[in-house]
């Protein structure tokens, strides 16, 4: 049995769950940015992790915005594969790592 706040009627997320899983997308490019931009003595790797969790977050959160329609499903799927590329090397925004997999849970075919 599913609550109605979190899936509707078709089996979708609901309209909060896809606000709070766009709300983390957004959240992740928005730190990797500033951490990218403010912080001038970052190694190379530092530099790209910080970059694709960026575009990730970025791509993640627009598909979670359109939601419908395949041009929305590949922005979900890469950039939520993005994220989780970039959290998988050993940093200390790898504590993100199991919030960014909950996500996984918007990755399906939205349904009509």
């Amino acid at each position: 049995m599913h609550s109605a706040v979190l899936v509707d009627e078709a089996g979708n997320p609901s309209a909060i769950v896809r606000a709070v899983a766009a709300a983390l997308g957004a959240a992740a490019a928005a730190v990797a940015l500033t951490l990218l931009l403010r912080n001038g003595s970052a190694t190379a790797l530092g530099r790209a992790i910080l970059l694709v969790l960026a575009l990730g977050g970025a791509n993640y959160a627009a598909g979670v915005l359109v939601w419908h329609g395949a041009p929305a499903h590949r922005l979900r799927v890469g950039g939520w594969a993005a994220m989780m590329c970039a959290l998988l090397v050993p940093t200390s925004l790898s504590l993100a790592l199991p919030v960014v997999a909950l996500l996984a849970l918007t990755l399906r075919t939205a349904r009509p």
